[in-house]
């Protein structure tokens, strides 16, 4: 999709080219970047927006493995507005292992195409 959409900006993680400059990411790739980002901060955490990340300190991935992609479908619809339509299954849920494996399916404003990734959440043992 178009810059213009879903907008430009440093590519997540950070990475530098071969000149030393930042990498860019724009289209699509902003979505799951920005996915990602949620994920990866508890929610309460960044000072400018303390409803911003995803809230898993409460539910333990293993034993409450719908109560978990519930939180992560919410955190998403709330702060990724450039997504229309957005589904969240459990893959894998081992509790020997202590694994939580999320689906992601998403289907970015202005796009009629549904696309997915799949997300291992961990619990520390």
């Amino acid at each position: 999709m178009s810059t213009e959409l879903y907008g430009q900006g440093v590519q997540w993680p950070p990475e530098a080219d071969d000149e030393g400059r930042l990498v860019l990411s724009s289209g699509e790739a902003r979505i799951w970047e920005s996915i990602e980002q949620i994920l990866d901060t508890p929610k309460g955490t960044c000072p400018m927006d303390p409803g911003y990340g995803v809230d898993l300190n409460a539910y333990d991935p293993v034993t409450q493995p719908e109560q978990v992609a519930w939180r992560v479908a919410n955190a998403l619809e709330a702060n990724e507005p450039r997504i229309d339509d957005l589904e969240v299954a459990i893959v894998n849920a081992d509790a020997s292992e202590g694994l939580l494996e999320l689906d992601i399916r998403v289907l970015p404003i202005g796009s009629n195409t549904r696309t997915n990734r799949i997300f291992p959440l961990y619990r520390a043992s």
